[in-house]
């Protein structure tokens, strides 16, 4: 008798759950139905192992739905991580191509002013050439001009 009241105890525990406001599932219910026959009335012993072999079924089915909504539920984490992943992998590439036009800008507009540097440089160059030449000339007139006198 007391294990049956037990089995009564746990069947009302799990149908209910720990604050007693858990909606119960078709098979709770049945469950709970065949604890209060087993206790309250006297059941043939052939019909009560068919019964305690149902509770026992209820319970595998019972486990088995949780672990399907268990599943469900960890599918729906994962799910929802790779849209976050997916969301942040998505700013990251924003972010980097923003940082990559703006060093292309930048590369862009220091070739620009490398290649007005060097088209200066040449004319520097030049300039320095014929200066150079018009100092020999100088020198080359002033010593003829010394040399004379």
């Amino acid at each position: 008798m007391q294990a049956t009241t037990g089995k009564l105890a746990e069947a009302n525990k799990e149908v209910l759950g720990s604050n007693g406001k858990q909606s119960s599932t078709p098979l709770q219910i049945i469950a709970l139905a065949i604890n209060q026959l087993l206790v309250k009335e006297r059941v043939d012993k052939p019909v009560k192992i068919t019964l305690e072999r149902i509770l026992r079924f209820i319970k595998v089915k019972e486990e088995k739905g949780t672990k399907r909504v268990k599943t469900y539920v960890m599918q729906s984490e994962v799910s929802t991580l790779q849209k976050e992943l997916k969301q942040n992998l998505t700013k990251l590439q924003d972010a980097l191509a923003t940082q990559i036009e703006n060093i292309w800008v930048t590369m862009s507009s220091a070739l620009k002013n490398i290649v007005k540097t060097l088209a200066d440089t040449k004319d520097l160059k030049e300039t320095v050439k014929e200066i150079t030449n018009k100092v020999g000339r100088m020198n080359n007139a002033t010593d003829k001009i010394t040399t004379t006198i």
